[in-house]
């Protein structure tokens, strides 16, 4: 009677003091404040602060749409309580100025892969085009400029219009590069996207590592 009498003691000092184990995993890609560790039934605040102009966003935790509020020092803030399972929180982001069509008036789109050795490839397929230009237009990139770069890790992306116009994408690792000032915008969504869709032209299966 007396060990069970402690059990019950124990149990109790661990909620009140929030001893309950942390094992669980809040999987927030992009997102800030997130720890690497919670406990079932505590509290999660997580918020998405690199936010891009003219872009719509969508929230879903474990895939059921959320209503995140705006916090002016924060940016978009999600809040829940941990439930007895791994959560994953997403966020889909949709350019709110321009409705028009990214692939219009594309006849090609030429790839290369700069690492240590060179691939490329291009098309001129309607549907792969349209494929690659929503992913390019569904990138979410950082507005703050990072002071890093890398070597033999670039990549371009040539886009050809009908009109005699090319637009090249420059990237590194996981940034968008200015290539007239050199700055590097950290893409926070969209990438995996991209590059899913480009590989396919140099004939490489894209691994997320």
């Amino acid at each position: 009677m007396k060990n069970l009498s402690k059990g019950i003691i124990i149990l109790l000092v661990l909620a009140l003091f929030g001893c309950a184990p942390k094992n669980l995993k809040v999987k927030a890609d992009g997102f800030d404040n997130v720890h690497k560790a919670y406990a079932k039934g505590e509290r999660v605040e997580i918020y998405l602060s690199n936010i891009g102009t003219d872009t719509d966003y969508a929230f879903y935790v474990d895939g059921v749409a959320y209503d995140a509020l705006y916090d002016a020092a924060k940016g978009y803030v999600i809040n829940f309580t941990m439930p007895d399972h791994d959560v994953e929180v997403t966020v889909k982001a949709t350019n709110s100025m321009d409705m028009s069509d990214p692939a219009e008036g594309v006849t090609r789109i030429l790839y290369q892969r700069l690492w240590f050795y060179a691939l490329e490839g291009e098309t001129e397929d309607k549907e792969k085009i349209a494929e690659i230009m929503n992913a390019l237009n569904s990138l979410v990139i950082s507005d703050e400029s990072i002071p890093v770069s890398f070597e033999d890790n670039g990549e371009r992306i040539f886009v050809y219009y009908d009109n005699g116009e090319t637009k090249t994408y420059y990237f590194e690792d996981n940034f968008y590069v200015d290539t007239a000032t050199n700055d590097h915008y950290l893409i926070i969504s969209g990438m995996r996207e991209l590059r899913m869709a480009v590989y396919e032209l140099i004939g490489v299966e894209y691994v997320d590592y």
